[in-house]
């Protein structure tokens, strides 16, 4: 089994001169209000990368961490959403502690990496088209919702599964519907046969991105079209074999992908274009010189 792939970061940036956010974070609470961000910052890199979710449980785990009172801590953290350091919509709407800055970072951090997971919903800044990035919704990582909550001081989210949401509601409602069934194994198999590889169809990362484009509306010849187009524009170029991948193929450019001429196509038209091109100027001598006498061109 190979390794899983990263998703933190080993190490992080500090300025030397900081925010004036920061500095009123150090006026409210001192040192120790200057020392719980920091620390929020390593856990928020080494964790997700570039978000960290701040529920109760995360909170009661980052008291233990800093060996702090829990109540402490949550009224810095408030602080620091109050002074946007933390975005603001996103821990309101999502429950979790982001900022541009800190995707930004990440983002660049790892841009040598083979594959990077973002969350769109949780973008604060402008995507980045990069090859190694795919980019997934909400409910593909985890079906999750989120439910604000007060609790009489501040407002929490509490994000809850549903995957059994409504399930028997559902069947209630809708008896004779039957969900269709995601060709995963089909899928996989046939990039499998075309390339000589052996990627397996239950891996969550390749599953996620199979369901995110079949739920766009894309079905089984759609994902045969793009790997036949993929394999004959990639296969045999050494620089771009390597991206003959789930990640690369099933990611958020399927469509580009699907609708591009293929390179067969493309050759096709170009090689029908030069013949027609040749017979033109074969017509146009042929006009030219009829009617001359015999021997009238030659030298």
């Amino acid at each position: 089994m190979g390794r899983p792939n990263k998703v933190g970061l080993e190490y992080f940036s500090l300025d030397v001169k900081m925010d004036d956010e920061v500095e009123l974070i150090k006026a409210q609470h001192g040192i120790k209000g200057f020392g719980i961000l920091i620390t929020m910052f390593q856990t928020i890199y080494a964790d997700k990368g570039y978000y960290r979710t701040w529920n109760k449980r995360n909170q009661l785990l980052f008291s233990s961490k800093v060996s702090d009172d829990v109540n402490s801590i949550t009224t810095i953290i408030d602080d620091c959403i109050n002074w946007d350091i933390f975005d603001k919509v996103m821990y309101e709407k999502y429950n979790i502690l982001t900022s541009g800055r800190i995707q930004k970072q990440y983002i660049g951090a790892t841009y040598k990496r083979t594959e990077v997971e973002i969350i769109e919903e949780y973008l604060l800044i402008k995507k980045n088209n990069r090859e190694n990035i795919t980019y997934i919704t909400v409910s593909d990582n985890g079906n999750l919702d989120t439910t604000n909550v007060s609790d009489g001081k501040s407002t929490q989210s509490i994000r809850i599964k549903d995957k059994d949401k409504n399930k028997d509601k559902n069947k209630e409602h809708c008896p004779a519907e039957k969900k269709q069934d995601i060709p995963y194994k089909e899928i996989i198999n046939y990039l499998n046969k075309k390339i000589d590889s052996r990627y397996k169809s239950t891996t969550n990362k390749t599953k996620k991105l199979i369901k995110a484009r079949w739920n766009e509306g894309f079905r089984l010849d759609d994902f045969k079209t793009v790997i036949d187009k993929k394999c004959v524009e990639w296969m045999g170029d050494k620089e771009m074999e390597k991206y003959l991948r789930p990640p690369t193929l099933f990611s958020n450019k399927f469509e580009s992908y699907l609708n591009q001429l293929s390179v067969e196509n493309e050759n096709k038209g170009g090689n029908d274009n030069r013949n027609s091109e040749r017979n033109n100027r074969n017509e146009q001598q042929k006009d030219y010189t009829a009617g001359a006498p015999e021997g009238f061109f030659k030298n």
